[in-house]
């Protein structure tokens, strides 16, 4: 099974591209103005820095929430010859039937045109929780963070596959990876969050 989020604050994001366009242009033209007009500019580096600044914001929110993708895969192994695996590979068995160690979370990501790139691939029988995370106003990524790093012998990680731009509501998957933990942030409809605390075993 997989799952693509979407964009869902895609006005916001063409505002604030649009806006930051507008500011770099001001900005690129004042000293050009004060210079026609006979206005010295004590700073003129400043507006430079400025103009540059803008058009840095304005493509990082092109590429970050337009041009993004993520691809999130819920898939049995493919590295073992075990005949039973090989045939829920194939598409013969329900993953949410299956040995947890069997099945892995995958999350790929791509930019523009090019094709997607495994970014993580991880195990669910590592799954050590999976927690509904906000932005503000209850159980966020830094509490989880907060939680996880008294528990890990070393730094806990997390990695964000989210697509929207301040999100309010996401799911954070932990794993076990080693000696620490690892969390991953993503944006889940409720048919793959059901599918995903299937596999996980994992209760509400």
């Amino acid at each position: 099974m997989q799952y693509s989020p979407v964009q869902k604050n895609s006005r916001v994001v063409n505002a604030i591209t649009v806006m930051a366009f507008m500011f770099g242009g001001i900005a690129y033209a004042i000293p050009s103005v004060c210079g026609a007009k006979g206005i010295p500019l004590p700073m003129p580096w400043l507006f430079s820095l400025l103009t540059l600044g803008s058009v840095v914001t304005a493509l990082y929110f092109i590429i970050r929430y337009k041009m993004t993708g993520f691809i999130y895969m819920i898939r049995p192994r493919n590295d073992s010859d075990d005949p039973m695996l090989e045939a829920a590979f194939a598409g013969g068995a329900n993953v949410s039937r299956m040995p947890k160690d069997w099945v892995d979370f995958v999350a790929m990501k791509s930019q523009g045109s090019r094709a997607p790139v495994m970014e993580c691939v991880l195990s669910f029988g590592d799954l050590a929780e999976i927690v509904p995370v906000t932005r503000k106003g209850g159980f966020t990524p830094s509490d989880c963070a907060k939680k996880y790093r008294e528990r890990s012998v070393s730094d806990f990680a997390f990695y964000d596959y989210t697509l929207t731009f301040r999100w309010e509501n996401a799911l954070e998957l932990v794993f076990i990876d080693g000696q620490r933990y690892v969390g991953i942030i993503i944006e889940a409809d409720e048919e793959f969050e059901a599918v995903l605390r299937s596999v996980g075993r994992l209760g509400n």
